[in-house]
């Protein structure tokens, strides 16, 4: 995953930055939780966003269909690897419509395990029983569960400085970024709405899962803020006008 990394950004960047920006989500790549599939989840899920931004940058064929198999390979390992190739689809959608049909691999690698779970009534613990009645019941309590969500937060420090790097960057490149910030928002807003599905306790299910589903999330958003701020910076160091002016005297 981080050579991936490393190899993306130093196609819009140079060495210096590109190294920068792959040593600071190196900490985000090891995965915490030993025994569960989160390694190959996240190594997938990122891999293939991250590819798939890249084909929608350049057209290229190959980014296109590393993505997509990426992106199959993360929803046949988790829920949230499926609901993450939904989010993508999504966010296609928006941005794109279009090239919504060259993610076909991914459906493709998908789809004989979707089938699989059907066959064998291999329900997940969030849809089972009357899902909706839970969600509509919890409705009720929403305010609660979203502060909840903020109390436990996991490095809010971390969140805190995504935040402050996005209202940095120029508009203009948070635009250019727009399908991987609603690729995370909408993958974020399942997350947030497994809370309202689950049949656990939703206080045990916030505190057992929120810091493990944000880290999912947290290297494709870092990656394109302190890229962006990268490109930015050099940038505005490149620029004429960023040139000393001589002393007057």
């Amino acid at each position: 995953l981080l050579l991936i990394i490393r190899g993306l950004a130093s196609e819009e960047t140079s060495v210096v930055p590109a190294a920068l920006v792959t040593l600071t989500v190196t900490g985000l790549a090891a995965s915490r939780y030993p025994g569960l599939a989160e390694g190959p989840l996240i190594a997938f899920g990122v891999a293939g966003l991250l590819f798939v931004r890249r084909g929608l940058q350049t057209d290229g064929s190959a980014a296109w269909r590393h993505g997509a198999i990426l992106l199959g390979l993360a929803a046949s390992t988790k829920n949230e690897g499926l609901a993450l190739l939904v989010s993508v689809t999504i966010a296609l959608i928006i941005v794109r419509w279009r090239a919504v049909v060259r993610l076909w691999p991914a459906f493709a690698i998908a789809f004989p395990w979707l089938i699989l779970r059907a066959t064998h009534h291999l329900a997940t613990d969030i849809a089972s029983g009357s899902a909706i009645g839970r969600v509509l019941y919890r409705l009720g309590f929403a305010g609660e569960i979203l502060v909840y969500l903020a109390v436990h937060l996991y490095e809010p420090w971390f969140w805190g400085s995504i935040l402050l790097g996005l209202l940095i960057v120029p508009s203009v490149a948070r635009r250019r970024e727009a399908f991987v910030l609603l690729a995370t928002d909408i993958q974020l807003v399942f997350y947030i709405g497994s809370y309202f599905a689950t049949p656990h306790d939703a206080r045990w299910h916030v505190a057992t899962s929120w810091p493990r589903l944000t880290d999912q999330i947290a290297i494709p958003i870092t990656y394109v803020v302190f890229l962006t701020l990268a490109k930015t910076a050099a940038a505005m160091k490149d620029s004429p006008r960023a040139e000393a002016r001589p002393v007057e005297s």
